[in-house]
């Protein structure tokens, strides 16, 4: 069946489009939720080993498993001392929804009893949002990890075969502060890009080259010495868009040097991802979208938006041609939800054009956009 234009089906003034409610219905039904950021699981789980061996429940093992998952879904790594966090772990069994032990074997053979624990995402969100923190979704941007260890055997890249207690570590560590880790392939183009050497001397230039074609939203490299001694040193440049930052790290294990660059980005990305607003005080901001071909491209786009998770709605409020105006009612600011848009690219801002009134629809415009479709 032929396509239809959505200047077809839509004709300028919001007074006139009668036919909304219909649209959006029919949106719904005919766009599948589209592939976003990265999405960490399990934010509200938590995994304790138990020293004692013993497969036993107590009020201490929850509070752990609370402060865990508080911290991760608010991206707030100091929270404690917050009335309403120090309320609930005070008392934390009435978050928790479901645990149980298994056993495993560590590094060295031996066994261990670990209990997973799994908190109510309705409870915890609530209490952050009471407390006045914020909430960061589980769709996260990825941060793409080039990592050289030195160890006896010389200078080899982070991999599993090579490093498998670093490479654990480093999921530790981004799991307990809710980080998306993107690993690159290894392959001839990555080494003909970025070799071992160079990324030892921390060329920030090579690595955002053989980083190009990941298109992650964060980079980090770095460079680890295990000494005789057991501990560990380790030299951070942490990358996003056209700034670095630079971080030395040193401990007694590997958890020890890569936990305060982890943190780093971890709270750098929930500043500028994770919602302090709670939907009560939602803001309505009209963006411009070009490139909306037909129907199908329109229901695209607002099934899109409102899979983000600072957009609280998105409705039409005119359209013309391939181009239309959108309102956006958001749970946090306009900028934030700029961040989200730029995450894969589906959106492309108009370069050039700023805010302000809109020549064909005579709005009031906060942004403009161009739909490209697909992610990068």
């Amino acid at each position: 069946m032929k396509k239809k234009p959505l200047a077809g089906l839509l004709k300028k003034p919001l007074a006139d489009l009668f036919i909304l409610p219909l649209i959006a219905l029919l949106a719904a039904c005919l766009v599948s939720a589209p592939v976003s950021a990265d999405v960490v699981q399990k934010l509200y789980d938590a995994a304790l080993p138990l020293e004692s061996g013993r497969a036993e429940l107590s009020q201490v093992q929850i509070r752990e498993g609370l402060r865990q998952v508080f911290v991760r879904v608010s991206g707030e790594s100091e929270l404690d001392v917050e009335p309403g966090i120090a309320e609930a772990l005070a008392d934390p069994k009435p978050f928790l929804s479901q645990y149980n032990f298994r056993r495993q074997r560590d590094e060295l053979g031996q066994e261990r009893v670990i209990l997973d624990m799994s908190f109510s995402p309705r409870q915890v969100n609530g209490t952050l949002q009471s407390a006045g923190l914020p909430v960061w979704s589980s769709n996260r941007p990825a941060v793409l990890v080039w990592m050289v260890i030195d160890t006896a055997q010389g200078r080899q890249f982070l991999n599993a075969e090579n490093s498998d207690m670093a490479l654990q570590a480093l999921r530790e560590e981004a799991y307990r502060r809710g980080l998306a880790l993107q690993f690159p392939l290894l392959d001839l183009e990555d080494r003909g890009a970025l070799s071992v050497d160079a990324l030892w001397s921390m060329s920030v230039n090579q690595v955002r080259t053989a980083s190009e074609r990941y298109r992650a939203p964060y980079v980090l490299m770095g460079k680890a010495t295990a000494l005789s001694s057991g501990s560990w040193l380790a030299s951070w440049a942490v990358l996003e868009a056209e700034q670095s930052q630079r971080l030395d790290t040193q401990g007694m294990g590997i958890n020890q040097v890569l936990a305060p660059v982890i943190d780093f980005i971890a709270d750098s990305q929930a500043d500028q991802y994770a919602l302090t607003g709670t939907g009560q005080d939602a803001q309505a901001n009209l963006i411009a979208v070009k490139g909306v071909a037909d129907f199908a491209t329109y229901a695209e786009i607002l099934t899109y938006l409102e899979g983000l998770a600072v957009v609280e709605h998105a409705n039409l409020v005119w359209a013309d041609g391939e181009d239309m105006v959108l309102e956006l009612v958001l749970k946090d600011s306009l900028d934030k939800a700029q961040r989200f848009l730029s995450l894969d690219g589906r959106m492309q801002p108009l370069l050039g054009v700023t805010s302000g009134v809109d020549v064909k629809s005579g709005l009031m415009l906060q942004a403009r956009y161009r739909w490209r479709g697909q992610g990068r």
